[in-house]
């Protein structure tokens, strides 16, 4: 069974925000759902940043529910991982065949297991 997790890539939780290693969350399979939900509507917030209809809030509080979600069923633990960029990832992929252990651009990386 492939195991799925959360890589940031850019903002807080990343090594480009206030912390000097990426971080991966791998997440429980039943929470697919509403990880799907975060991704989508962190990508439409995202892509609203650029629009020319600024009053319109919808995509932010649809990005907020979402994330709240996650915080609510612990996966997410703070405001910091809401001001940061996730992208969904297989974990095997992270691996490197190397030996050095994860992908050269994830280096360094903090691996959490938010789930029981």
């Amino acid at each position: 069974m492939n195991r799925y997790c959360l890589v940031s890539t850019s903002g807080d939780m990343s090594k480009y925000g206030i912390s000097d290693h990426n971080t991966v969350y791998i997440f429980n399979p039943d929470h697919r759902v509403y990880i799907d939900k975060f991704l989508k509507a962190q990508l439409e917030y995202h892509l609203h940043c650029y629009s020319n209809n600024l009053e319109n809030y919808k995509p932010y509080k649809k990005f907020i529910n979402a994330f709240q979600k996650l915080k609510d069923l612990g996966f997410f633990t703070s405001k910091y991982d809401a001001r940061t960029q996730w992208e969904l990832q297989e974990l095997d992929d992270l691996k490197d065949t190397s030996g050095s252990g994860f992908l050269q651009d994830l280096q360094p990386t903090m691996i959490g297991d938010n789930y029981d």
